[in-house]
């Protein structure tokens, strides 16, 4: 059996159960309810790379569709622009970033301003131009992060590089750290070891962006996540467990699908969901990195991640092979630097 732990597990759920804070499961592990006692991301703004964000989400108020842009090839098409009503993913991701808890749930940084920038057409999947495109266009309307959940699928080989697509791409996103965007990718979910043999995959593989894997519950390295030293920068919470087995036992203390983020979903597809990959471990961090921009505003991108990193925990140095610097600790990042 196998699981693609980018299609959204689908529960009926009231908008109204004042359970939903208990199934998030990830907020927990990284202390985001102590940490938004000091800082909610207020005056920052995240862009969300991706399929668009739903508009209408009541968890999702803080949207500025004024600056929502969509980039797509002229042939394809995209139902209602930015607006996110067909495909999911990138609502979801900006549940994980900022949903603001007006109704269900709390993001990371409640009070960012949520930017979509949409790359996806309603089918198949995004250009490398417009990729590019959305994270020049990011940096240009002065977002302090930008969430990359997407990537080549599989692991590349080295001689993939000969065509210079990796230099390419480092030349792009390094324009945008530069302008002072924080840059935050999924490691991508293959299980690949990215340590051994020149492999890579992108964007997460490009120095610029911060490289994010994914744990679970139990704060171990998930089992879908890529790896590897020196290509991962901070591990976050994705959902799920070590084998696929244990992700999809009912006999785990949080039995599946718990285990997995609960996030918002299009509300024409239900409104909210259980999900699972490193596209929602990376925006885990997205939303720290406003928190840390709230307290240090004049911060560059390399001492946005140096703070993220500083704060992170179960790691010893910032090279280990599954979680890098270690997984994330929102209250540990902001305690440091509001003293």
């Amino acid at each position: 059996m196998t699981v693609d732990f980018e299609t959204p597990v689908q529960e009926a759920a009231s908008a109204d159960d004042p359970a939903f804070s208990d199934r998030q499961w990830d907020n927990r592990v990284i202390e985001a309810g102590q940490a938004q006692e000091i800082a909610t991301g207020e005056e920052t703004s995240v862009a969300v790379v991706d399929t668009g964000i739903d508009f209408d989400h009541p968890d999702l108020g803080n949207v500025n569709e004024d600056l929502a842009a969509t980039f797509i090839p002229d042939d394809a098409e995209a139902t209602d622009g930015a607006d996110d009503s067909v495909r999911g993913h990138g609502t979801a991701v900006a549940g994980v970033v900022g949903a603001t808890g007006a109704v269900g749930i709390t993001g990371v940084a409640p009070d960012t301003e949520l930017i979509p920038v949409r790359v996806f057409p309603d089918e198949g999947g995004a250009r490398f131009v417009d990729i590019f495109t959305g994270i020049s266009y990011a940096a240009a309307v002065g977002a302090d992060a930008a969430n990359f959940s997407l990537g080549i699928p599989e692991v590349l080989p080295p001689q993939a590089n000969e065509g210079g697509l990796r230099a390419a791409s480092q030349r792009v996103y390094q324009s945008a750290v530069r302008q002072g965007t924080v840059i935050t990718a999924s490691a991508g979910n293959s299980g690949g070891n990215l340590q051994q043999g020149g492999g890579f995959t992108l964007p997460n593989s490009i120095p610029a962006t911060f490289s994010v894997s994914a744990t679970g519950p139990n704060d171990e390295r998930v089992f879908y996540s890529n790896f590897g030293t020196n290509e991962i920068d901070v591990a976050a919470p994705g959902g799920g467990y070590e084998t696929l087995e244990k992700t999809l036992s009912e006999s785990t203390e949080f039995p599946f699908p718990t285990n997995l983020v609960f996030t918002a979903y299009p509300l024409e597809l239900g409104g909210y969901t259980y999900i699972a990959g490193t596209s929602f471990s990376a925006p885990q961090v997205a939303g720290v990195a406003a928190l840390v921009r709230e307290l240090a505003p004049e911060s560059n991108p390399q001492q946005v991640e140096t703070e993220i990193q500083a704060g992170a925990e179960l790691a010893n140095g910032k090279s280990d092979p599954d979680l890098g610097a270690g997984r994330i600790n929102a209250l540990n990042t902001v305690q440091n630097l509001d003293g």
